[in-house]
């Protein structure tokens, strides 16, 4: 049964796979992106929170700023997309 389980939408872009999911009875959290483009039709088409964070992505500065993220969502989330 999939009506349960919480998702969070890495790289969530506009949001289409996001949709899906929530069409298919998941639970999705939030969707997380560096383009803020993206948040007025990830917001308009999905009930998740859409994310905002615009970082220079650089493997070495990315995760340690992030991590404590993820971590926390690890207690909610079931599945990473």
């Amino acid at each position: 049964m999939i009506d349960h389980i919480s998702t969070v939408d890495l790289f969530c872009g506009a949001g289409g796979l996001t949709h899906g999911f929530e069409k298919a009875g998941l639970i999705v959290k939030a969707g997380y992106d560096i383009d803020p483009a993206c948040q007025f039709p990830y917001e308009h088409n999905n009930k998740a929170q859409f994310i905002l964070k615009n970082n220079e992505l650089r493997l070495v500065s990315f995760w340690p700023d992030h991590l404590s993220l993820v971590i926390w969502y690890i207690k909610f989330i079931d599945v990473v997309l």
